[in-house]
């Protein structure tokens, strides 16, 4: 009825000097043909209230470097490679709600913060790299979303440049290409505008 259900705690022991040991959860392996199981980690349903969260982090380090979070697909020697997919969450409230975000941000720092980097795997020989596709999705009666690529604020130095450039090649370059969307009904093309930032002074 009400009440909290119980806790599940699943951790190894502490030590006073070296390493503590590891937590390994993995389904089995199949001896012969067969798909190895699923290893899902989730939170409970609720009928009314808030689902809880799913945290999945490192310790503190208080002399020495944090550790690292790594989320990767095996590799196969048959078909494609697996995917990773990171979705928020969907909402289909009577009133007006949106939808989960997500977000991707390097850590902190004294000297500096981390870098985000999003980038393909390198081809191997006459192998093409993959593609970066960044655009929101499509939307069939309102309005795409919008997307915005800029450096931060700077409150007391000069804000980071921006460049926009195709990579380096042996016999040609790659072209760069800017340019609005086409329409298909009645109206007009998006505007293109070039220009450079207002200043207070100066």
């Amino acid at each position: 009825s009400g009440g909290v259900s119980g806790d599940l705690l699943l951790s190894t022991g502490t030590t006073g000097a070296g390493n503590s040991g590891a937590v390994s959860l993995h389904s089995g392996s199949p001896v012969s043909t067969g798909s190895s199981g699923l290893v899902s980690l989730t939170s409970g349903d609720t009928s009314a209230g808030s689902v809880g969260w799913t945290t999945l982090s490192t310790g503190v380090a208080v002399s020495g470097a944090s550790g690292s979070v790594s989320v990767s697909v095996g590799s196969t020697n048959s078909g494609a490679g697996g995917g990773i997919a990171l979705v928020a969450g969907a909402s289909s409230a009577v009133s007006t709600a949106a939808g989960g975000s997500i977000q991707v941000v390097s850590g902190s720092g004294t000297s500096s913060t981390g870098s985000v980097v999003v980038r393909s795997w390198n081809g191997a020989s006459a192998v093409p790299s993959g593609s970066l596709v960044f655009s929101s999705g499509t939307s069939v009666s309102g309005n795409s979303g919008s997307v915005t690529v800029s450096t931060g604020v700077s409150s007391g130095s000069v804000s980071g440049p921006l460049v926009l450039s195709s990579g380096q090649g042996s016999t040609a370059s790659g072209p760069v290409s800017v340019r609005s969307g086409l329409i298909t009904g009645s109206g007009s093309t998006g505007v293109l505008t070039l220009a450079t930032g207002g200043a207070s002074s100066g």
